[in-house]
């Protein structure tokens, strides 16, 4: 279809009826740029902060007790700075990349959020040792529930990437599908208790249904706003032909 280039978002069939196809290539290059540019802000910003969150990870290491904790909790944090940045430069390393090459951002995000889910996985673990603290009777606690920590980070990257990005329901789904069956697989496996393990499964459907959610309520007032103005401007252009 001219108008919308290879891996260009596609909002699904249009009414005949009521728009025309050249209003549906309108729509669908006008939100293409909305996606790119939002794509660049959203990635910008999220992995400005993961580099943020490494230093300020960085400054904690030099400022704790190393008699409160054991030895292997400032080896963990130190491999989970390390992981923080990483993540940052994921991030940083997709806006490049978009902005770069025209009609990738649906593709992109689908790439970004599978890297997010793993390295954020890899950070929770590592959570589970830099935690760690050693009590007065020289016992160490730690915290075993990993799988509810990895849950609440997809919960937020997906709600908060259908906050900025105009996407359809349709493609928020599509990169958070393999994510759910890798989180349930997960889950039964961590350290966490059976109650915790049920509700991270159960709540599982949730990572999704929020960012859709959100999609469908911003797509549909998105979409609405854009036939106004496409049809006040041929509105306007009939009555100067009569």
């Amino acid at each position: 279809m001219n108008g919308v280039g290879r891996g260009e978002p596609r909002s699904g069939h249009w009414d005949t009826s009521t728009f025309t196809t050249e209003f549906g290539q309108e729509f669908e290059a006008d939100r293409g740029m909305r996606l790119r540019r939002r794509f660049v802000w959203y990635t910008g910003i999220v992995g400005g902060a993961f580099l943020l969150l490494a230093l300020l990870d960085f400054i904690d290491l030099f400022a704790a007790d190393p008699t409160l904790r054991p030895a292997y909790a400032f080896t963990a944090q130190r491999f989970q700075m390390v992981v923080t940045l990483l993540t940052g430069a994921v991030y940083l390393g997709a806006l490049l990349y978009v902005r770069s090459r025209r009609g990738m951002a649906v593709r992109a995000v689908f790439w970004l959020l599978l890297g997010y889910a793993v390295l954020a996985l890899v950070s929770a673990w590592l959570g589970r040792y830099a935690g760690a603290e050693l009590r007065s009777d020289g016992t160490i606690e730690r915290n075993e529930a990993i799988g509810m920590v990895w849950y609440w980070k997809l919960l937020l990257a997906h709600v908060l990437a259908s906050m900025f990005l105009p996407w359809t329901p349709h493609e928020a789904l599509r990169p958070v599908l393999p994510i759910l069956v890798l989180n349930a697989l997960f889950v039964l496996f961590s350290g966490d208790g059976p109650w915790v393990k049920v509700f991270a499964i159960a709540g599982t459907p949730l990572i999704a249904i929020a960012g859709m959610t959100i999609c469908w309520w911003r797509h549909s007032r998105y979409r609405d706003r854009f036939a106004f103005k496409a049809l006040r401007g041929r509105y306007t252009e009939m009555k100067r032909e009569l």
